[in-house]
């Protein structure tokens, strides 16, 4: 048992080791596949809400989904901006249908996916500056983007449970029907 658990734990210790060499930037490629999973959540639970359900919010204090989606547009906008030093794009945060929310939900990933291409990992040290105030880093942007892509997950995923359903990242691998 004992040499089985070395054998597993070396070829582990191998494959983590081929992965980290397989790129020469690994925290710019690791923030933009958290983009991706993050753009696949969004918009799957985007989709899922049903367009009668956008002005639902769970107390009154709380957002409505409607405006935790505009939310989530501004700041896609806006950090992917930040993180590349790029000049923020214009959201469009009046709208509220949702085909129009998820039409701008979209390009917002869109604006992101094309801001993080070219994204390396030269330069993480480099100053900025979040929200007028806050002074980092182009990694510490990065991980406030990171943070603020899983709060707005956590909570589209909270709204949708609160109605019923079930959040894109808990459907993947079920064999079992999506709620409606």
């Amino acid at each position: 048992m004992k040499k089985l658990s070395l054998a597993l734990a070396l070829a582990s210790g191998l494959a983590l080791s081929l992965s980290a060499q397989s790129s020469a930037n690994p925290t710019s490629t690791r923030f933009r596949d958290i983009l991706m999973a993050n753009q696949r959540n969004m918009l799957g639970a985007a989709h899922e809400m049903p367009a009668a359900d956008y002005g639902f919010r769970p107390t009154a204090k709380q957002w409505t989904f409607r405006h935790l989606i505009q939310h989530a547009i501004m700041a896609n906008n806006y950090l992917c901006a930040v993180v590349t030093g790029a000049a923020p794009r214009r959201s469009a945060s009046k709208t509220r249908g949702k085909a129009g929310l998820i039409k701008a939900l979209s390009a917002s990933y869109a604006y992101c996916r094309r801001q993080l291409a070219n994204l390396s990992d030269t330069g993480l040290e480099k100053p900025v500056v979040l929200f007028g105030r806050l002074h980092t880093t182009r990694a510490g942007a990065m991980l406030v983007a990171s943070g603020d892509w899983s709060d707005h997950y956590a909570q589209a995923a909270m709204y949708l449970r609160l109605k019923g359903l079930l959040p894109p990242s808990a459907q993947r691998g079920r064999s079992m029907p999506r709620h409606k």
